[in-house]
């Protein structure tokens, strides 16, 4: 009788354990690669889109109007209007381009009331880097901006508007780093812009204003003490005078001791915020070195003295209390001399 080769059960169910095995790596693997190259094509899409935009804006002398939204083919910039003419049109973009996933993401529009500015954001499920290094307002979501300002924060966007309008799309697993022994969620990358420096600066206050228009006050302990600065690296930190943080009124400045400003290439700093109640971050004295012999933001510290701000700390006393008195001044508050007999008196230093 012929003998048959076959496989005994055993070795039946060796097989199918490699096969089991070699799919649980292979298929993670796999949809890595799906989602990076949705990324990709995202990118191309918000690129593409912002490139007809400035056609638009060459005609037109404006961006396309539209106050928000998904972009979609039923949405206000497919018709025509007399201030914002249609704008998928074969003249500048003959379809509407849909996120990979249509039924989970879009592509966000936003313009300002004429036009000015516009905001476009998608989101990336693999890079979360790219997302949160990109100047704009939202830290989950990709945004490319344009307008006379150049700014990311020209028209803000937060992250709930954007999961709100995607379906509720949650955002991608937070990114976090750690400083100063804190682990943050939350940074905000800060450029000096070089058009504005007229020559390199070593050690120079930099004077970083807050508002409900670049900041979400919401997110930063009610004390601003969880605020810290660092150089380009992230890691670095960076010393600073918190001169104001009020939440309620969303305003805030603090003075940043950045270690070189260069007058030829654009300067980065971050600044991470959104972390756990903690100490307070500022160190005054020490961003104000020995060529200031004094600083005097002139806010009060009683209703009758000011302080300095400088490590020799030669304070100010008011003729009286109140006289001058506290008042808004050009950066957070100042003082307001009656123009009769106020004064402040500085007294010599030691």
């Amino acid at each position: 009788m012929r003998k048959q080769n076959s496989f005994t059960l055993i070795e039946l169910l060796v097989v199918i354990a490699i096969i089991g095995i070699l799919a649980a790596i292979a298929l993670p693997s796999l949809a890595n690669v799906r989602a990076k190259a949705r990324d990709a094509r995202r990118l191309a899409d918000l690129d593409q889109l912002a490139k007809a935009m400035e056609l638009y804006f060459s005609d037109y002398n404006h961006y396309p109007i539209w106050e928000s939204g998904c972009l979609t083919s039923g949405n206000p910039l497919t018709a025509d209007t007399t201030s914002s003419p249609a704008f998928f049109t074969s003249q500048y973009m003959k379809t509407v381009p849909k996120d990979p996933l249509p039924n989970k993401y879009c592509y966000y529009y936003k313009s300002d009331s004429a036009g000015v500015n516009f905001k476009m954001a998608a989101y990336l499920e693999k890079d979360t880097a790219r997302s949160t290094n990109d100047g704009g307002t939202a830290t989950y979501y990709y945004e490319v901006y344009a307008g006379p300002t150049g700014s990311g924060t020209a028209i803000p966007l937060s992250d709930d508007t954007l999961n709100t309008a995607m379906a509720g799309a949650p955002p991608g697993p937070p990114v976090s780093w750690t400083v100063d022994g804190l682990i943050y969620t939350t940074r905000k990358k800060l450029t000096i812009d070089q058009t504005k420096v007229d020559d390199d600066l070593i050690d120079f206050p930099v004077l970083v204003k807050l508002t409900s228009s670049n900041f979400d006050f919401s997110k930063a302990n009610a004390d601003g003490y969880d605020i810290r600065f660092t150089s380009s690296d992230g890691v670095t930190l960076l010393k600073y005078e918190r001169e104001r943080h009020d939440s309620a009124n969303s305003l805030a400045e603090h003075w940043v001791k950045v270690p070189s400003v260069s007058g030829a290439t654009d300067t980065d700093i971050y600044m991470y915020y959104h972390t756990t109640d903690t100490a307070d971050g500022a160190d005054p004295t020490n961003v104000w070195d020995a060529n200031f012999k004094g600083v005097w933001h002139s806010k009060d510290i009683t209703t009758s003295t000011i302080n300095d701000s400088t490590a020799i700390e030669n304070n100010g006393t008011k003729k009286a209390a109140n006289e001058p008195i506290e008042a808004d001044g050009k950066i957070a508050k100042g003082q307001s001399f009656d123009g009769s007999n106020d004064f402040i008196q500085i007294p010599n230093s030691s």
